[in-house]
Formats: C-alpha cells, structure tokens, sequence
C-alpha cells in the first residue's frame, strides 16, 4: 500500500495584519487533512498506464480537520512570538524527551503530544499533496512542528503545474475548467470566520477548508486519469496543460522515516 494525504490550511490573519509577508507568521486556525491508501498492487481495474507510469486505485480515504489545539504541542508555544525562542523551546523540549524506539511509521513513541492524530498522517505519507504548499500552507505549519516537515515528500501541484504552463494559476481557474466546478468560498472569510469565532462560523470555516482540500485531490486524480489539466489562459484561450502526476512503476518502498 501506498499513503497519500491531501491538505489544506486556513490562518487566522491576512498579510496586511502582520509585517513582512511571512506565512509563519499569521498562525493556522484549521488544517483539514484527506488521507488515503493506494493499491500497489497494479491489478486493479481502475489502473492504467500514462507512458510507462501506473496511475493506482484508491482503497480508502478518510477526512478530518484539526484546529490549531489539535496540532499545536504546547499552549505556552502559541503565546510565544518571538520566532527564535519558539524554536529553541522546540529543541529543548525534542531533546528533553527520551525515545527507545520507533514505530512501523518512522514517529518515535513520545514524539508528538499525547493524543495527536495528524503529524503521524503527514509522517507514514508516500506522497503530500497540495496547492501553493510549498509556498505558503507549509512555512506556514512550520512553526508548529518539533521535526523538519518540509523535508517529507511534498507534492504541490501548483509548482507542477506552473513548471509546465510558465506562470502561477489559482486552484479555483484549474478547478472551473477542469471539474466545472468552484471553491465554495474565499480566503479572506476563513479568517474572518476564525475571528468571529462562533459556533456558525467555525462550521463554515472548517466546511470550507474540507472543500478546498477535495477540490486539491479531484484535480489531481484527474491530472493521474487524463495527463492533463485544463485552464485558461490570459487570452482566455482553454489551454490543454500536458501533466504527469502517476507514480513510477519502480516507486521504492517507504522507509521507516526521518529518525
């Protein structure tokens, strides 16, 4: 089996709320995480071929969302502004800690805060998959994490995509002429709804957060079924965006982890 993880993260300010233009710096409110496990078995009838690459079929996939006391190791971490004492507070406290093993995905026991679920779905990933991840929803966890997150095997399609087309394009542009769909909401209402903090608005906080993150994995399984996304460009021209997002078929097994 393979291990795929879908995400997406909502913050709790704009960069016109802090200086300098730092996603670690606007602190994340929710992080909504899809994870799934894939058929390595080639003998599916949903696989197929894209130019010598298997595209794998699905087993099971599972949603769920964390807010920021969920992930967060420490409270006194969050009251912490100062970037440089956070860090050596995480380092102190990871070198405190005493570890005598290691589990089948790669996490030592004590690790992580008692009860955490989601930097182990991110650890025991194959493959992390994303929009705009590596630039802005992963420095933007940084900050919370005691190992090297951006170190995992990330996949942004975003980059992937702008590799090929030249520029940057949003996730709602692919998604219109991709899926003929649109994201159910925008950025800037997140954090207004993680500011005004009541029941009502968390729930649509966290639905709208969900939304993003499959609208994230149905482009990319249609990237895996098609070998390409659609787009306009600026001419508004439909553009056929030749993409490869399939595992090689020598895809190595995954190691036990980053420890």
């Amino acid at each position: 089996m393979l291990s795929e993880v879908f995400f997406d993260v909502e913050t709790k300010k704009l960069f016109g709320d802090i200086e300098g233009f730092n996603p670690a710096d606007l602190g994340v409110s929710i992080v909504s995480v899809y994870s799934r496990k894939i058929d390595e078995s080639f003998s599916g009838e949903q696989n197929r071929t894209i130019e010598g690459h298997t595209v794998l079929s699905v087993v099971e996939g599972k949603m769920q969302s964390f807010w920021e006391k969920d992930f967060d190791e420490s409270p006194s971490l969050r009251r912490e502004r100062n970037p440089s004492r956070r860090r050596q507070s995480l380092w102190r406290r990871s070198t405190e800690a005493k570890y005598s093993s290691r589990s089948s995905a790669g996490i030592r026991p004590g690790y992580f805060a008692k009860g955490d679920k989601m930097w182990p779905l991110f650890q025991s990933a194959d493959r992390i998959i994303g929009f705009n991840s590596l630039g802005f929803d992963i420095p933007a966890l940084s900050p919370y994490t005691n190992f090297p997150f951006q170190k995992l095997p990330h996949f942004d399609i975003m980059q992937k995509v702008k590799e090929v087309f030249g520029h940057r394009i949003a996730l709602d542009a692919i998604a219109k002429e991709t899926l003929d769909r649109e994201k159910t909401d925008v950025g800037i209402n997140a954090v207004y709804y993680w500011q005004k903090g009541d029941k009502e608005s968390l729930e649509k906080l966290k639905k709208y957060c969900e939304a993003d993150v499959l609208i994230t994995r149905d482009i990319y399984d249609y990237a895996l079924q098609n070998g390409h996304l659609l787009l306009k460009d600026k001419w508004n021209t439909l553009q056929k965006v030749e993409v490869d997002f399939s595992y090689p078929k020598d895809t190595p097994t995954k190691q036990a982890g980053l420890f």
